[in-house]
């Protein structure tokens, strides 16, 4: 199963999501880019264009987002248009003038055009799709196959949506992925300690966790212990606060007693747990989690957001 292979078997809607989401990453003045090709459920709409962004500034700017499947040899039509049917690019044009109508000429407009194909030799469609948008006055954008082949491959991201959309695993890691494994295994710590899979239950709330939770998030402390007798609910309070610190945007996992052992290093400690949710995860994924949590260290005000990893 190569990326390739199954990218150009990927749905339209899917397709807008991949593009999506690799735009907003891409360039972080998309990062607000709104979808308007799917709705709700996931399914294409008819719409002028299937992304866009506007973006105030001197001079303020439009972008717009247009995706295919479409075949290669089906390619020019689409984005150019036929004897009978406008192509993608007049159709972001009309739309992108309405902005300038609406809010004036000077606003700089940029189309992306997006295809899960290689474009191969056919240089003269690229060509062609750039000198028709600079002769209206609009930035053309290609975005094709072996870019979003290469964002999927190698970029921890990429990867997890990747995992996501075509079914193939991650071995990097990302933010992403951390969160979603810290969220499943505050999920089994609850499993394990009694509390049956499914919509949460009411919980006896206890005066000590707004205490621990302000100790987590304004101390600084590195290691915070609780101390009290076998079935107080010890294990319950830490869970809540763990669940909390990841709604705040902090990242706390649970590390079963049981994997930590005399001389583990805290690298190989979280390399295991990780790896038990995603097996196909590298070698490296403990010193990844590490590194990511450093990062969200100095991205985050400590008061107000607890962060790396609990």
């Amino acid at each position: 199963m190569s990326t390739l292979s199954e990218l150009q078997s990927i749905g339209d809607d899917e397709f807008e999501t991949l593009i999506t989401w690799y735009l907003r990453r891409h360039d972080p003045e998309l990062a607000g880019l709104i979808v308007t090709g799917i709705n709700e459920d996931h399914k294409p709409i008819a719409c002028p264009v299937d992304g866009v962004l506007f973006i105030p500034g001197d001079p303020p700017q439009c972008v717009v987002v247009n995706t295919t499947t479409f075949s290669r040899n089906k390619l020019r039509g689409k984005w150019l248009g036929t004897e009978n049917d406008a192509g993608d690019l007049d159709k972001a044009v009309q739309e992108l003038e309405r902005w300038r109508e609406e809010i004036g000429p000077k606003v700089e407009c940029t189309l992306y055009l997006a295809t899960n194909r290689l474009l191969k030799s056919n240089v003269k469609l690229y060509r062609d799709a750039i000198a028709e948008g600079y002769a209206r006055n609009v930035k053309v954008k290609i975005v094709e196959a072996s870019l979003l082949e290469d964002f999927l491959d190698h970029n921890p991201e990429g990867q997890y949506l990747r995992q996501e959309l075509l079914g193939i695993e991650a071995d990097h890691l990302s933010e992403i992925l951390l969160r979603k494994i810290g969220g499943l295994s505050l999920d089994l710590h609850r499993h394990q300690f009694a509390m049956q899979w499914g919509p949460p239950r009411i919980e006896i709330a206890r005066d000590i966790y707004t205490s621990l939770l302000s100790a987590v998030e304004e101390s600084g402390a590195s290691l915070i212990g609780l101390l009290g007798v076998s079935g107080t609910g010890k294990s319950t309070i830490a869970r809540q606060v763990g669940q909390a610190i990841n709604q705040r945007g902090g990242i706390a996992i649970w590390l079963p007693a049981e994997d930590i052992e005399p001389g583990i290093s805290p690298t190989n400690l979280l390399s295991r747990l990780l790896k038990r949710f995603y097996p196909a995860l590298g070698p490296s994924a403990g010193e990844d989690a590490i590194h990511l949590a450093s990062i969200l260290g100095r991205t985050f005000t400590p008061k107000v957001v607890p962060v790396g990893i609990v």
